[in-house]
């Protein structure tokens, strides 16, 4: 408990340094201070504000191209997926189950997943097709 109150009044010390090392000019000319505030962030060394709206918008761009763009692309594959179902065609769910398709109601969608087993589930639960699956299983238990 006596070094954690040591180290605070060590980081107090270190501010209190470098509060007093920054000197802020006073001025009752309102105009003058305006007029000096460009002069004085080219004095102080500052970098010019283009710079970190540059880098926040690389930054931007970045994140852009690596995420929310290849997100996009999935979901419009898997909405035209789903669109493209018809009755008969054997898919697996989200939660793994094989099946195929018996009937199709709007959002709707019964799988037979064995003889006499039909479960109704929504349509958006469906994850592709079970060639698809089967093959990304193979080739993980390749690897």
């Amino acid at each position: 408990m006596q070094l954690l109150g040591m180290q605070i009044a060590g980081h107090l010390m270190n501010m209190q340094a470098l509060f007093a090392q920054v000197d802020v000019p006073v001025t009752g000319a309102p105009a003058a201070a305006a007029g000096a505030a460009p002069a004085a962030a080219a004095a102080s060394g500052q970098p010019p504000m283009w710079g970190n709206i540059l880098l926040f918008g690389g930054m931007f761009v970045l994140i852009y191209f690596m995420m929310i763009r290849p997100q996009s692309q999935r979901a419009k594959k898997q909405k035209s997926f789903l669109d493209d179902l018809k009755v008969g065609a054997r898919v697996v769910t989200t939660s793994g189950l094989f099946g195929e398709i018996v009937t199709m109601k709007g959002s709707e969608v019964e799988l037979k997943i064995a003889d006499r087993v039909t479960i109704r589930m929504l349509k958006s639960q469906i994850a592709g097709a079970e060639t698809t699956a089967a093959q990304a299983v193979a080739d993980a238990n390749a690897r």
